[in-house]
Order: structure tokens, then C-alpha cells, then sequence
């Protein structure tokens, strides 16, 4: 017991790294609906999958994936359903970092 009262900020900053450390495999590991980039090409090829590009216009001018849709994640819930008519074609939201896609996700 002593060990742990005289060492309590060690036994605390071994807990927050092992958290961090498992977290990404808690959250899905910055993947949004769990899905990799080879998964993605075969539902675009096989399951003719929509590709949603929730960036900001000049970040699809920039680049973005061929085929790839535009809508800005602010304008999603307005336009995605006149992009994605029929609800069993899969629908892969995509952004340059991973953070508006996952919202995408959410809000679609």
C-alpha cells in the first residue's frame, strides 16, 4: 500500500497511457464505420458504392477521389438524399482527415 500512496503520479500516467493506447481500438481505430481503403474499392467496384466528399469546395477542387460526389458536411442532410436515391446502394463518406467524414456518418 505504500508503494501506491508514494507513487501515485507514476501508477496515474501508466493508466492514462495504457488508456490512450487502447482507445483507438475502443473507437475504431479512426475508421468511421470501420471500413479500409481496399474495402472501399471493392464496394465502389463490386456494390457500385456513392462516394460522398464531405470537404469544402476548394478542398475538392484540390483533390479528391474520381467519382467522388461534393457536398459540404454543412449542406449534407439538405442534398444527400437527392445524391443517394436508392437506400441500398452503400454510400462511403470521405474527407482529407477522417473528422468530417465521421461526423458524416452520424448525421447521414
Amino acid at each position: 500500500m505504500d508503494f501506491i500512496v508514494s507513487n501515485w503520479m507514476l501508477i496515474l500516467v501508466a493508466l492514462v497511457s495504457g488508456g490512450m493506447l487502447l482507445w483507438p481500438m475502443v473507437s475504431g481505430g479512426g475508421l468511421a464505420a470501420g471500413i479500409s481503403a481496399p474495402e472501399a474499392v471493392q464496394l465502389m467496384n463490386r456494390e457500385k458504392a456513392v462516394v460522398v466528399d464531405v470537404c469544402s469546395p476548394q478542398e475538392y477542387a484540390q483533390a479528391h477521389i474520381a467519382g467522388a460526389r461534393s457536398i459540404p458536411l454543412g449542406e449534407l442532410e439538405a442534398k444527400l438524399p437527392g445524391v443517394v436515391k436508392n437506400k441500398a446502394v452503400p454510400v462511403i463518406m470521405v474527407c482529407a482527415s477522417g473528422v468530417r467524414s465521421g461526423r458524416a456518418v452520424a448525421i447521414a
